[in-house]
């Protein structure tokens, strides 16, 4: 719901305008929240917002400064990775793939939609 990563939680701490019309329709085929991940779940706890858009974007922003240090990551060219050792190359790569996981969680939903 927040971050497009698989759910395995539920978040039943909903914004104050979405709760009526969301627990209405959840009712309706037997669930009691909102799919999310773990981590999503629990910033979503922490966040006092009106709307899904809201707890949404705050919930991007506590994921940028979790993993700031990740984010400043610098990105490395091919060529520069292929004058790595085996074990710093592996560690880069992993890193920069880390990278990308957080930015698109941080994206979503709009990274989908272009």
């Amino acid at each position: 719901m927040h971050c497009g990563e698989p759910s395995d939680a539920i978040d039943t701490a909903l914004p104050e305008l979405a709760r009526r019309p969301i627990f209405h329709m959840l009712a309706k085929v037997g669930a009691t929240g909102l799919s999310s991940c773990r981590e999503c779940r629990e910033l979503s706890a922490k966040v006092d917002a009106r709307t899904i858009g809201e707890k949404r974007r705050a919930i991007h922003h506590w994921l940028a400064v979790r993993y700031g240090r990740v984010l400043d990551l610098p990105a490395w060219s091919d060529d520069e990775l292929d004058e790595l050792g085996y074990n710093l190359k592996t560690d880069v790569e992993s890193g920069q793939h880390r990278r990308k996981q957080v930015e698109a969680r941080i994206l979503w939903p709009r990274l989908i939609r272009s």
